[in-house]
């Protein structure tokens, strides 16, 4: 095989990443060490702030990983170091030919980290708009407006959900709408409860 037809190692490394995150969804913890572990290895080939954004999904899927077993070894040091990486990459220009922000911003919120899941939020936005996706614009979206409302920040979380219910008004087939709606609700339930009440009865008329 000519080097024309290799895989490039960004390609690699993602792969591998992806397919280990898809197996601890699946329960398969064993495999899943394996192949993060694996795309892990292979970041030691790639320069050093190509690297960190993947390091940086590698590290939240093994510590996400090793909590959901019950045996990090230190998880405090173990969720410290991996957060000081992922502080590092939000800083950073990130890989913009695979769903990177979109990933690393769900697994964020799997560890609950709300706010350092936001910047991800913002750029998979501009990625899906870049892309012309209506519907993972108004899902990246909604997932921004949930980690502002997870922060106890409802004022900023119903800015981004209201832009993802304008998106979803030309797509009312869409499942995504009825989260939408309860999380604007929820996000206005005080600030206008007349508006919230609406919203939860459209909701329920889905």
């Amino acid at each position: 095989m000519t080097a024309a037809h290799e895989i490039p190692l960004e390609a690699k490394v993602f792969a591998f990443l992806f397919q280990g995150i898809k197996a601890k969804h699946r329960g398969n913890f064993a495999a899943a060490n394996k192949l993060i572990e694996v795309a892990l290895r292979l970041t030691d080939e790639m320069p050093a702030g190509e690297a960190d954004a993947f390091r940086a999904l590698g590290r939240c899927s093994l510590t996400l990983l090793r909590e959901k077993e019950g045996r990090p070894d230190d998880p405090a040091k173990e969720r410290e170091e991996a957060m000081a990486l992922v502080d590092r990459v939000s800083k950073a220009d990130l890989p913009r030919k695979n769903p990177f922000p979109e990933l690393m911003s769900a697994l964020l919120m799997d560890l609950r980290q709300y706010r350092r899941a936001i910047p991800f939020c913002e750029r998979a936005v501009q990625h899906e708009l870049e892309t012309n996706e209506p519907i993972g614009v108004a899902a990246m979206l909604s997932r921004e407006g949930r980690c502002y409302s997870y922060c106890g920040l409802k004022d900023q979380a119903a800015i981004p959900l209201r832009a993802a219910l304008k998106i979803l008004r030309n797509y009312p087939e869409e499942p995504i709408l009825s989260e939408v709606l309860i999380g604007l609700g929820h996000a206005l339930r005080k600030s206008s409860p007349g508006e919230a009440e609406e919203l939860y009865k459209e909701t329920a008329s889905i």
